[in-house]
């Protein structure tokens, strides 16, 4: 080691590494001052200026070092012996112990040795007194602080060298896999396109393209013999045109030699590791690099078709449509501004910033040589304040919010895989695919992993699952149909770490099928992609579920559906699947019509469920459900909350597509009506076959003006528009529906989008401890601020405004609201015991919730513990506040249930904004009920029916009420009306219900009270007590679907009359006598 650090090359590069430091800064400050001048320098300008700077803070340092290496060694050394000191001393070999002649190489460094000039005119004297020269000067420099860590510096240089040399190394052997992993595109249209493409770039030769499985985005390989290398899943899921873009710009890297320039900047990068202002460079490379390519493909493929191709593959690879333009000022953000805004200023961002930066290493080294720790408290300090700052910020983006692992949570799983025969199946691939259930991009495929099956069928693949995800398994293998498994229960056996799974592939059942037109004519060119594949239950299960499309088993609900125009029939039950497979690379490959019209969809298993989505030029995006069995159409009922009339096609298909329409129009801010460019809009399946889907069916980007267009609207509807803000747009996701019309283009609309109000804030317990929670945001049904947003609807708890925000590790969050009055909730998501947040309850642990009530959990719908709630009053004109949320423990309160009258209640109901209480109880002899769970602000409305008696009240309790209340239940109004057809007729057999209606929007849905049915004359009559707003409705999707408001009081009579399909009655009011 001692012979290492005396080396006269370690200590040039200790003096080298110093003044790279400032040489370095030099060139940055430099650069900066060159591209406030270059606003308006084309993208390869701008590239070479910035690679040439780079190149420079290379060859500064290098120069450097060369001229004091040659100043070390020019002249012979002199070396005391150990003999000639005293004893109990010893020699070190100082810096610059060395006589040298005073030529150019000396009068050119002397401004860059950190030596006194003591030592410099010792230096002068004569050969013969050398060896006195160089014992002085070993004593100064043994009490210099510099010169004992100066060699240290090239020894941590060496060390951060060779660590970083991994990351190249690294990306090496992920580009042979990548190559040895890739498989050449032999589709026609690629092959046909490349001649052409290549010659219009600028190639000399025809570049292959190929397809790989463990490729992300689209990426360039190789310098000699380059290869363009696409992602499995963009074969599937983006059209020619869009393929033709992403080619034409990896084509232009090629042209442009990028890869090997790629080679030597990542080379600098290695040798100049330590220095920010060299990493700040190269981003800047990086991203006019990026810019160059986009220039070429922009002449190719113009801007609105390449600004498209670049969000969708963004939503390819993140699957999420918020996190597309998540980051304001990442690079695709930068890249689609510049493209929309091609006049607009390239200057890259944080260009002062960056060079302040690069200022901080030579502070900190100055100060640490000549103050050492007299600093390090302060330093300590001012990193806390700035670690607080960045820990506040991460809580805007949705990928620094994932809850981090749960303790020691690595699953290993193992076993065998089966061909429908029962046989082992070698070389079969096995994902485990992570379903991640985040509060933004919930129900989507996070990540995945794979493993081969061996010769005898055996797998073995380990993974950790996070706190977001439900785990999935997925076999596949060619000539059979794929499988899946659900893993969730597997996590919860913490004491199993190795878990048995055999994997029992199904029999392959093609699905050959055709695509024709409304004419019966075929069309070709139309994507078929798989959305969803649903396992069965079992061949038999299948076979009954057909077996019961009998029409008279549901008559009554048909004829219900006849006199009201529904479209919905109900005929047979939904379809007994067990699993579904997740979306991702383990679902069958995407195909396209042949001339003829015809497609095959291979890799699908028998009888099992398939929805796919139609989309291609000219044609109106659809979806069609097709069961892997040789079998007529089907016509099935799908239960839940999107019950809609379906068709099931067998294995071999006719679907029919219709005419496309434009949609166009253009996103305005409504309060300084200026266009929103860049704004993310999607045409969205909202029909009776085609019910709103995940997956767009088209989207777009609006341009400078904010102009937008969606062609592949059917005639006729079926489709609404959705607006994806994404999570740091001041706008809420907006839905709107387009007019019905025949005509082939819709006129031009104008939409206005309202800003919100950001709400900054922090979730923490009653201790200051942070928690992580997810924090949703309701408005008042009575703000009147509300009306102003496009999705909002004071009769029911509309979709919108309402926010979720899942909180980072430190309990900060930033949420949109609008001004007014409104609620701010937290679900508690940490791992701690839910007592303190849960009153009467055990302690249950996040990790220790299964699959199934992850899902609940995650959705919001159902919750083993209570909110916690803050009220909040936004003045109107802010644009930003803050509020922070605090749990505390539910409180309890008894009310006294009688009055004058000596009735009592026999039937109880709260409601609030927490999930419903489950502990309401009726003391008989304290004659007094609980309402438990109360939190701080929250209105808690407890409504109180004696049904013998025909009375009752509701009233709002806070936990600031008194205890006990003397109340005194009141005669009940009493509401009747009938029920009628189009034609007058009375509908009997129509269910009636009745909910409160909160102050609050979110609880007004699905908090039935009681309900009635109408009788033969379509008649019904009930009883609400007085106290609070109700809402009388019919609600059906056979039936009639109407609304009523009352706000009842004691002994009044309401009577609504005939009651109509979509009758919307507001504020009825009293009518005298019961007819």
């Amino acid at each position: 080691m001692t012979h290492f650090i005396e080396n006269p090359i370690t200590q040039a590069v200790g003096i080298a590494l110093l003044h790279s430091l400032w040489q370095i800064l030099f060139v940055a400050a430099v650069f900066v001052v060159i591209a406030t001048r270059a606003r308006r320098w084309t993208a390869n300008s701008r590239y070479i200026a910035s690679y040439g700077s780079l190149v420079l803070m290379l060859l500064l340092p290098l120069v450097t070092f060369t001229l004091v290496f040659a100043l070390q060694t020019g002249v012979p050394r002199s070396i005391p012996e150990a003999s000639q000191f005293g004893p109990g001393t010893h020699s070190t070999q100082p810096l610059f112990a060395a006589q040298v002649e005073h030529g150019f190489v000396e009068n050119a460094m002397q401004g860059f040795l950190l030596e006194p000039t003591d030592l410099r005119e010792e230096r002068s004297k004569t050969s013969n007194e050398v060896a006195g020269a160089s014992s002085k000067v070993a004593s100064v420099f043994a009490v210099s602080t510099w010169n004992q860590i100066q060699p240290w510096l090239a020894i941590l240089w060496s060390v951060g060298v060779i660590t970083f040399s991994m990351r190249p190394l690294l990306s090496v052997h992920r580009c042979v896999q990548m190559r040895q992993s890739a498989e050449l595109i032999e589709k026609q249209w690629i092959t046909s396109l490349m001649p052409a493409l290549c010659e219009r770039i600028g190639l000399g030769k025809v570049i292959q393209v190929a397809s790989s499985k463990i490729v992300e985005t689209p990426s360039v390989i190789g310098v000699v013999s380059p290869i363009v290398l696409l992602p499995a899943s963009l074969l599937t899921g983006f059209s020619p045109d869009l393929l033709k873009a992403i080619l034409a710009h990896e084509l232009a890297h090629i042209r442009r030699h990028d890869f090997a320039m790629n080679l030597v900047q990542t080379a600098i990068e290695t040798l100049l590791f330590y220095h920010p202002a060299v990493w700040w460079i190269t981003s800047i490379v990086r991203q006019e690099r990026e810019n160059c390519c986009d220039d070429i493909a922009l002449a190719i493929c113009g801007r609105k078709s390449y600004a498209k191709a670049l969000v969708d593959l963004e939503l390819v690879r993140s699957g999420n449509a918020g996190l597309a333009m998540a980051a304001n000022g990442g690079s695709l953000y930068r890249r689609i501004h510049r493209i929309v805004h091609p006049g607009e200023s390239s200057t890259p961002s944080g260009a002062g910033l960056a060079t302040c930066v690069a200022v901080l290493p030579i502070l900190l080294a100055w100060l640490t040589f000549h103050n050492g720790p007299a600093i390090a408290a302060d330093q300590t300090e001012q990193s806390t304040t700035v670690q607080r700052s960045d820990t506040e910020n991460s809580a805007l983006t949705a990928r620094e919010t994932e809850v981090a692992n749960v303790g020691d949570n690595e699953r290993s799983f193992k076993g065998t895989v089966f061909d429908a025969n029962g046989k082992p199946v070698g070389d079969a691939t096995v994902y485990v695919v992570a379903v991640s259930f985040d509060v933004k991009v919930n129900g989507t495929v996070s990540r995945s992993l794979s493993a081969q099956s061996q010769s005898d069928g055996t797998y073995s693949i380990t993974v950790t699952p996070r706190n977001n995800e439900v785990l999935m398994m997925v076999a596949q293998k060619a000539g059979c149909g794929a499988v899946t498994v659900d893993l969730a229960l597997a996590r919860t056996k913490a004491e199993q770490k190795e878990i048995t799974i055999d994997l029992n592939l199904l029999e392959e059942m093609p699905i050959k099928g055709r695509v024709v037109d409304t004419e019966g004519n075929p069309v070709s060119g139309v994507e078929i992609r798989v959305e969803i594949l649903s396992v069965p239950k079992s061949e038999e299960a299948v076979t009954e579920w057909i077996a019961n499309e009998k029409p008279e088993l549901f008559t009554e609900a048909n004829n219900m559906a006849t006199r009201f125009g529904r479209d919905e029939r109900i005929r047979g039950t939904q379809f007994p699947a067990v699993a579904t497979i997740p979306l991702g690379e383990s679902l069958p490959d995407a195909e396209t019509t042949s001339s003829n019209g015809e497609f095959r969809l291979v890799g699908v298993g028998k009888d099992c469920l398939l929805r796919v989505s139609l989309s291609g030029p000219g044609i109106a995006s659809r979806e069609a459900l097709i069961v892997a069995r040789e079998m007529k159409s089907v016509t099935a009922y799908a239960a839940g909350i999107f019950s809609r009339d379906f068709t099931h096609h067998g294995a071999n298909p006719t679907l029919v597509v219709s005419p496309a329409q434009a949609v166009t129009g253009r996103i305005l801010d409504a309060q300084t009506k200026q266009p929103i460019t860049g704004l993310p809009v999607m045409l969205r399946r909202t029909g009776r076959e085609n019910w709103l889907a995940a997956n767009a069916a088209e989207r777009t980007l609006t341009d400078s003006e904010g102009r937008f267009e969606l062609s592949s609207a059917p005639l006729g509807g079926g489709h609404m528009i959705s607006i994806i803000a994404g999570p740091d747009s001041p706008y809420f996701d907006t839905d709107f529906e387009f007019p019905v019309t025949s005509s082939p283009e819709l006129a031009p609309a104008e939409i206005e989008l309202t800003p919100a109000v950001w709400i900054r804030g922090r979730v923490t317990d009653e201790s200051g401890s942070p928690v992580v929670a997810i924090v949703d945001y309701y408005p008042f049904r009575e703000n009147k601020y509300a009306e102003a947003y496009s999705n909002f609807d004071p009769r029911i708890a509309g979709r919108a405004p309402n926010e979720k925000q899942l909180t980072n590790r430190d309990g900060f969050f930033r949420i949109k609201a609008i001004p007014g009055r409104g609620v701010l909730s937290a679900l508690a998501q940490d791992q701690q015991d839910r007592l303190k947040y849960m009153p009467n309850r055990e302690p249950r642990l996040l990790d220790e919730i299964g699959g199934e009530q992850m899902r609940k959990l995650f959705n919001g719908w159902s919750a083993d513990y209570f909110d916690a709630l803050i009220e909040i009053n936004i003045d109107e004109g802010l644009a930003e506040t803050s509020q922070d949320v605090v749990f505390k423990s539910g409180g309890t309160k008894k009310l006294t249930l009688w009055g004058e009258s000596g009735t009592r209640p026999t039937k109880i109901q709260q409601l609030g904004l927490t999930f419903p209480p489950k502990f309401t109880t009726i003391e008989a002899n304290e004659s007094t009920v609980e309402v438990i769970g109360l939190q701080p602000d929250e209105p808690r409305l407890v409504v109180l029916i004696d049904e013998k008696n025909e009375c009752g009240i509701a009233l709002t309790v806070k936990d600031s009420d008194p205890g006990k209340q003397a109340l005194r239940l009141q005669e009940c109004a009493k509401v009747n009306g009938r029920v009628v057809d189009s034609n007058g007729e009375p509908v009997d057999k129509v269910n009636i219900r009745v909910s409160p209606v909160l102050e609050m929007q979110r609880d007004s849905w699905n908090r039935e009270l009681r309900s009635v049915s109408t009788n033969a004359n379509g008649k019904f009559s009930l009883s609400i007590p007085s106290g609070c707003a109700f809402r009388v409705f019919a609600y059906s999707e056979m039936g009639p679907n109407f609304t009523a408001t009352i706000r009842p009081k004691p002994g009044a009579i309401y009577h609504l009359g005939d009651l109509k399909d979509k009758d919307d009655l507001n504020e009825v009011e009293t009518a005298g006598e019961l007819p």
